[in-house]
């Protein structure tokens, strides 16, 4: 697989700053343009290598946004990057999910109804 120089380049922040908004925003309706629209229109990943990636990225196991999220990652900053985006893409849905369980005890009937056969 070729790499090609980033054409503009970037700070680490303000990459991961990138993966967080589409982490914050994307969350519920993952897109891969969300993920075209804060690199390659940027001009941080030419838009080859961006569609080469998607195109990889659907054929792995697993969400192809979160996929492709990693690739880019690897693209922009190598293992280090790919990592920190995995968690920023990831952590602001389970935050949400997290902070909805907390809301939501089991002990609340209303849990319950959408629910009938889960014993409490």
């Amino acid at each position: 697989m070729y790499y090609t120089v980033v054409s503009v380049p970037a700070s680490a922040s303000v990459v991961l700053r990138k993966f967080l908004w589409a982490g914050l925003t994307a969350f519920g309706a993952a897109r891969w343009t969300t993920l075209e629209s804060a690199f390659v229109r940027d001009g941080l990943i030419e838009e080859q290598d961006f569609f080469r990636d998607y195109a990889i990225s659907s054929t792995l196991p697993g969400p192809t946004f979160v996929n492709l999220a990693v690739l880019c990652g690897m693209r922009l900053g190598g293992v280090r990057i790919a990592l920190a985006a995995l968690v920023l893409l990831l952590a602001p849905g389970l935050v949400a999910v997290i902070l909805a369980l907390a809301y939501l005890s089991p002990s609340e009937p209303r849990v319950f109804v959408p629910l009938p056969d889960v014993e409490k």
